[in-house]
């Protein structure tokens, strides 16, 4: 009786164990999926930074061209 007693802890104890190994598999591939979000958010702001400073370009530009062209489009 014992020795049954053993075979159902020892199976129990693999069960467990092969659940833990997916665990630990499911939260690898969760950390490099994060990895790679946090690498993508890294570039939009690179992105949202460079269009912020072409728009201040263009606002300039606009500006500037607008005073220059006024006198002959009276606007």
């Amino acid at each position: 009786k014992l020795e049954e007693r053993l075979g159902r802890v020892e199976a129990r104890l693999e069960g467990i164990d092969e659940r833990l190994n997916h665990l630990e598999q499911g939260f690898v591939a969760l950390e490099n999926r994060v990895g790679n979000l946090e690498q993508r958010v890294a570039a939009l702001e690179v992105s949202v930074g460079s269009l912020h400073a072409k728009i201040g370009e263009l606002a300039v530009a606009n500006d500037f061209l607008s005073r220059k062209l006024k006198p002959w489009t009276g606007k």
